[in-house]
């Protein structure tokens, strides 16, 4: 949570403003001193509300490349890596597939546990179109959370949303524990977001 500091809004965007106060949560404290006018109240309060926009929308991209990079994802029971070098591996992977390379009898691929799983080329296909949607539809969720703080016009609200609250699992294909797959904690985690902050 954010709290409201009108002496920190006032160095970062009005640096030509010279003031001190005792309680920077209080407008009504700050003395001005010199330089340029003091903005008012609803001018600092509207500021605080875009900054506050600004940094649950970086705690949104910042839990979900966490999640993506800590989390992993479930296909076929497995728990897979699911960041930047996995994505990376995985692609070159099945583009070697693709234009016809025949992986050896005992090609396997690891797991986020450290178990190596025997996959032929089709298993490697449908495992890395698999990842590609799954990070597809957490970007994509981390899109619709942002949109829903952009409708919020109430700052205390915005302040106070936990992305935690509303994201979706890992269990990508339901092959993992609780059986819900991404997709069906997505649509539990889009009714408990409406119920919540009704656009």
């Amino acid at each position: 949570m954010i709290q409201k500091n009108y002496m920190n809004l006032l160095s970062e965007k009005y640096p030509g403003v010279i003031c001190i106060s005792p309680d920077p949560s209080d407008y009504s404290s700050i003395i001005w001193e010199s330089g340029d006018p003091l903005p008012s109240q609803s001018q600092l309060d509207s500021d605080w509300a875009d900054l506050v926009v600004r940094e649950k929308q970086k705690e949104i991209n910042n839990y979900r490349d966490v999640f993506l990079d800590d989390g992993g994802f479930y296909f076929q029971g497995n728990v897979y890596d699911c960041d930047t070098l996995a994505k990376a591996n995985i692609t070159g992977a099945v583009t070697s597939v693709l234009v016809g390379t025949t992986l050896p009898a005992d090609f396997s691929w690891r797991t986020l546990d450290n178990q190596n799983i025997l996959m032929d080329g089709s298993t490697l296909s449908a495992f890395g179109v698999s990842m590609g949607a799954y990070v597809s539809m957490v970007f994509a969720w981390s899109w619709v959370l942002k949109t829903r703080i952009d409708s919020l016009s109430d700052v205390n609200a915005i302040n106070n949303f936990n992305p935690a609250n509303y994201w979706p699992n890992n269990n990508f294909d339901g092959s993992g524990p609780g059986g819900i797959s991404t997709e069906q904690s997505i649509q539990a985690a889009q009714i408990s977001l409406d119920t919540d902050y009704p656009l």
